[in-house]
């Protein structure tokens, strides 16, 4: 888990806590003093202290919002956000205090040290403004309504917000973090447009789905989350797959594991600088796993527990990156090395039913370039893998549907291989092919974040972008030249 779920600043005061404190503290002092002169006697037990009448019963309390925890809310554009502070007692006084200099240079250490985003400064003052707003229901409850603007006229960089809180005589702390990496309104607070002439039916509910593979070798995985729409600024990628962590064997051990290579060592280590940017965003992030040469894939797993080892390591890796699932690429097994593991029809089945068994709130895709999966295949639950894949997609250029069978608005083809220059120039009359086959989704290949920062790519991705939804692009934000720092 990152910093900001593992770091809890909740302040909790309860007076009858604290006397009882004490009168252990005072009862362990007098018991040491009585048994070292008069070890024969009985242990003589003290009254516990009794809580003054005068002294109000004090309720814990906290603040937090919808979209932060009670430490943390994170923003990246001009926003209200709607702060939930929960009073000791009814009736009390709350204000807001002043941070001292002192204090904001302590808060910036931290936030820099445990974060590893940066060097973080306080937000300018004309940025902000705050309100004070009763609870309707709870008299417990006050909302502080802090607006932020201007967001998109700062410099690049990281700022914070603190909030400080009197509520009667006590103090509790809040931080707004502003990440100002570009002008980007989060997936999950608005939606996509349908295409604007709605290609392939009535049957089109959903927007497109744009999907960018990084190869992780090349690239920072950050700039693809710096690409928006022009009008609604909103991400144009939906997904962003690594490519690729490994399927590697551990001869001694007899088993398979997942394998992250010296490039991706810095996204693996530091998931908060690579990974949560996006998924704040509410880009799903996924990791590809790609077999290494070492014999194993995904033909040869000889057995569904097998598989469910696997999937329990994938799970601990899930939970490590804050990740979003995981892409089913079956290529380079070299199956051969390892005759003794031999090919088993249901043994790719076995795999995504392992992982959605262990991972069932994550996502499986799959790149269908020979494909491990047998489309009329099923398991002893009669599902096939369609049932256990949630979005596919096809190789370069491929026009035909899903070999697997997916549902339209689940699957995507004529995939983009962006080092071919035709290809990205040629992106357009492919956009507009998927669009008139009714399908859901369309996939691109490395990308060059140069290029699309210089604008010699931008252009291109334009015109793909409105056919979709009726928005041309941008590159927003710094170019990152990562990953390794």
């Amino acid at each position: 888990p990152s910093l900001l779920s593992k770091r809890n600043f909740t302040m909790i005061i309860s007076m009858k806590r604290r006397y009882t404190v004490s009168g252990l503290v005072a009862l362990a002092m007098l018991t040491a003093s009585l048994l070292t002169g008069c070890s024969e006697q009985e242990p003589i037990l003290l009254p516990a202290p009794t809580q003054s009448a005068t002294t109000p019963a004090l309720k814990p309390y906290s603040i937090s919002s919808q979209d932060g925890d009670e430490q943390f809310t994170s923003v990246y554009h001009s926003r209200t956000v709607d702060l939930r502070v929960a009073l000791p007692y009814e009736g009390c006084t709350v204000q807001l205090l002043p941070t001292t200099d002192e204090e904001v240079g302590a808060i910036t250490d931290k936030l820099e040290h445990f974060t590893h985003l940066g060097a973080f400064t306080l937000l300018p003052e004309e940025c902000r403004t705050t309100e004070w707003v009763d609870d309707a229901e709870d008299p417990l409850i006050k909302h502080l309504k802090v607006a932020l603007t201007g967001i998109e006229d700062l410099e690049y960089g990281y700022y914070v917000l603190p909030i400080k809180v009197q509520a009667a005589e006590y103090t509790m702390s809040h931080y707004i973090l502003v990440n100002r990496l570009g002008d980007v309104v989060p997936l999950d607070e608005a939606t996509k447009r349908l295409p604007p002439d709605l290609l392939g039916g009535p049957e089109r509910t959903e927007p497109m789905k744009m999907v960018a593979y990084v190869e992780t070798n090349d690239n920072d995985i950050r700039n693809y989350g710096n690409l928006v729409l022009t009008g609604s600024r909103l991400p144009v990628f939906d997904f962003i797959v690594l490519f690729a962590a490994n399927m590697n064997y551990d001869a001694v051990e007899g088993r398979r594991y997942i394998s992250f290579n010296d490039k991706l060592q810095p996204i693996v280590q530091h998931p908060e600088i690579y990974i949560k940017p996006l998924t704040d965003r509410g880009i799903k992030v996924i990791v590809d796993i790609l077999p290494n040469h070492q014999g194993v894939g995904y033909n040869n797993f000889q057995s569904y527990e097998e598989a469910l080892d696997f999937a329990k390591e994938a799970k601990m890796w899930t939970d490590k990156l804050g990740i979003d699932g995981w892409d089913v690429d079956e290529e380079y097994a070299e199956y051969g090395k390892l005759p003794s593991l031999g090919y088993t029809e249901m043994s790719a089945l076995w795999m995504v039913k392992a992982f959605k068994e262990v991972m069932p709130d994550k996502l499986i895709t799959h790149y269908e370039f020979n494909s491990p999966f047998s489309a009329g295949l099923t398991d002893e639950d009669g599902k096939s893998a369609k049932d256990y894949v949630d979005y596919s997609w096809s190789d370069y250029s491929v026009s035909s549907l899903s070999f697997i069978d997916m549902p339209k608005l689940r699957y995507g083809n004529r995939s983009i291989e962006a080092n071919r220059s035709w290809a990205v120039a040629g992106a357009a009359s492919s956009a507009r092919g998927v669009l008139s086959s009714g399908l859901g989704l369309f996939m691109y290949f490395n990308l060059n974040p140069e290029a699309l920062h210089n604008g010699s790519q931008l252009g291109y991705l334009s015109e793909v972008t409105k056919i979709f939804y009726g928005e041309s692009c941008d590159f927003v934000g710094p170019l990152y030249k990562g990953p390794a720092k």
